[in-house]
């Protein structure tokens, strides 16, 4: 672990906020509308089209055993050899944090696999999404449905 600064973009998904490192945001969009995909999990939304790219659209809040969230806000990711978003409600800001600052957690289920951690923030403490588990979750969920 060094100590250099992190820069987290922060989020909500309904009232929950969370935080992903800025590196893997490639774009927020909003407006786009999203197209239903057959046979896929319940929190995979479908797919956007962004300049003739398609991207896969993940609701958070499903994959949390939550309702799904309304509203057209996209967190299009950064992710090599993937093309997917997170459905969002709003941006609430960038958040620069030392490294050591990202505080671990546990949980008694698999559900902690989903975070890198938690920041601090002026809105509180903030969970940090695990993008590659979820995508590792996904490519399960989508071999199995």
């Amino acid at each position: 672990m060094s100590d250099e600064p992190v820069k987290y973009l922060l989020f909500t998904c309904g009232d929950t906020d969370y935080a992903i490192p800025s590196l893997l945001v490639r774009e927020i969009v909003s407006g786009l509308p999203v197209y239903p995909v057959p046979f896929v999990p319940t929190w995979v939304r479908g797919l956007l089209n962004r300049h003739g790219e398609p991207f896969v659209v993940l609701d958070p809040e499903v994959l949390f055993g939550r309702d799904p969230l309304k509203g057209s806000t996209a967190l299009l990711l950064s992710v090599p050899g993937d093309q997917v978003s997170l459905r969002i409600t709003d941006v609430c800001e960038f958040l620069t944090v030392p490294e050591p600052d990202l505080h671990r957690i546990s949980a008694p289920d698999e559900s902690a696999v989903f975070f890198l951690g938690a920041v601090t923030s002026s809105r509180g403490d903030v969970f940090v999404l695990n993008i590659h588990s979820i995508l590792e979750r996904l490519a399960v969920d989508v071999g199995s449905s």
